[in-house]
């Protein structure tokens, strides 16, 4: 009998792992090398304040199911490097801000917009490879609320990337210097 349940346990760990896959973000880091804190985004306390300044400290990645996939995103700052404004597609739990403004629920359009360009509209990146997503939500946000955005643009990138021809990464930042919104969207 306890042969057959240890036999169970094995073929059910066996199957779980099978339909189980990891996405990373950008998707050309080897996390093998990687030296940083994994924060499961999952089951978290810390809020987007707290993640965004551990972002000086040390290297940092965001962790999160989505159905049978674990995601694992690695997130920037703006603290070092400076961006033209077109080349960051700046998103909150309910905005876009590009353009005149979209609602989050044109995400898969913009986001087809932000990264395919290649400089027909001088509002979005000449070329995907200098493309950046900015997630700019309260300090005081949990994240919990940073994973549901996150599964959001994870999930419209993962579609766009299926549908292009050009080999994408997703870049993510953490809006750490509280950039104002309405710079980015004027």
């Amino acid at each position: 009998m306890m042969k057959k349940i240890i036999y169970l346990l094995i073929l059910f760990s066996i199957v779980s792992c099978e339909n189980e896959k990891v996405k990373y973000y950008p998707s050309d880091f080897d996390i093998s090398e990687f030296n940083g804190e994994i924060i499961s985004l999952d089951s978290t306390n810390y809020n987007f304040s707290q993640i965004t300044d551990k972002i000086d400290f040390q290297n940092l990645i965001l962790e999160f199911n989505d159905n049978k996939t674990t995601k694992q995103v690695i997130p920037y700052n703006f603290k070092f490097g400076s961006f033209r404004k077109k080349n960051i597609l700046g998103i909150d739990s309910d905005s876009i801000y590009k353009e005149n403004g979209f609602s989050i629920d044109k995400i898969d359009l913009i986001m087809e917009k932000h990264y395919l360009n290649k400089g027909k509209n001088n509002e979005y990146p000449d070329f995907s490879k200098k493309a950046v997503v900015a997630i700019m939500i309260d300090s005081t946000d949990s994240g919990k609320k940073l994973k549901k955005l996150l599964v959001k643009v994870t999930n419209s990138f993962d579609k766009l990337e299926i549908k292009s021809n050009d080999t994408l990464k997703l870049y993510v930042f953490l809006n750490y210097l509280k950039i104002d919104k309405k710079s980015i969207k004027d």
